[in-house]
């Protein structure tokens, strides 16, 4: 996945935060809110209670990877929090429960 769809700025996921467009489970919550590009923006948050930097990392590239064959042609940037009961979930589990709350978003 290209850089130019990652979100870093702080002030973006603030704004992102604050439109309160947001769906839960007990594994992730993932918000929305349109942009003004051409094609989605994403951002990913595991906090420090998931566990250590490697278990961290290895959750963030394995969401990049779900996300990236994740068929999302609106333009939104979607921002997605992950709990720390995530990590007893495979891979397929973590890619199904993710579809389903960008689906309930009608991103694809």
């Amino acid at each position: 996945m290209k850089k130019r769809y990652r979100i870093k700025n702080n002030e973006t996921i603030k704004s992102i935060l604050n439109h309160r467009k947001s769906y839960h489970d007990g594994t992730f919550s993932v918000f929305i809110k349109p942009n003004e590009h051409a094609h989605f923006r994403y951002g990913l948050s595991v906090p420090k209670a998931f566990g250590s930097a490697v278990e961290r990392n290895r959750m963030k590239r394995q969401l990049r990877m779900i996300i990236a064959a994740m068929p999302i042609d609106k333009a939104y940037d979607i921002f997605i929090i992950v709990k720390p009961k995530a990590k007893a979930l495979t891979f397929h589990e973590m890619s199904t429960k993710l579809q389903k709350l960008i689906k309930k978003h009608k991103l694809f």
